[in-house]
């Protein structure tokens, strides 16, 4: 009836047992790792072997049996995950995704665009002083813009741009 369930005889957990474990005892993991690194950057990067011939090392009966050992006995891989890919992966969620991507789509669209268009519209109605030949003379210029627009392209000639602007001066005045 109760056969599935988690019972721990005291006189053998040994977890309690680990923390009254010398400080260099508890670092031995912490050496192993520095000296496989150090050794494999001394292998690939110091000496004239392959990236093969270290790979067929690693694979050899005597370094799996070792690397099964470290793997399954002293938790490499969570003291991995936790410092360096968790790091790793919420940078890249504060960077790429909460600042690029989620910030340039708010940026550049719907709520970048009207903004944009109201912050547009209150800078130019500051120029709005209701006196008609302020009117008049931003409709001129903008006239002047397009038809020098139009010359530049040679889609119309100097000599047409030139008479509409002696008629619109004469039509002021």
């Amino acid at each position: 009836m109760f056969g599935n369930t988690v019972f721990f005889i005291p006189s053998n957990v040994s977890v309690i047992d680990a923390e009254f474990l010398t400080f260099s005892i508890k670092n031995i993991p912490l050496i192993f790792t520095c000296c496989g690194t150090l050794s494999s950057f001394v292998l690939i990067h110091c000496f004239f072997t392959t990236k093969s011939i270290v790979y067929r090392l690693k694979m050899a009966s005597v370094f799996r049996r070792f690397h099964m050992f470290l793997s399954t006995r002293w938790h490499f891989d969570q003291l991995l995950t936790e410092l360096v890919t968790n790091r790793i992966m919420n940078f890249g969620y504060l960077l790429s995704f909460q600042l690029l991507d989620k910030g340039l789509i708010e940026f550049l669209g719907p709520l970048g665009i009207s903004s944009a268009s109201f912050s547009y519209s209150r800078g130019l109605s500051l120029f709005q002083s209701a006196f008609v030949v302020h009117y008049l003379t931003a409709i001129f210029l903008g006239l002047l813009l397009y038809l020098t627009f139009l010359v530049f392209i040679n889609f119309v000639s100097v000599h047409l741009v030139f008479l509409i602007f002696s008629y619109v001066v004469l039509a002021l005045y």
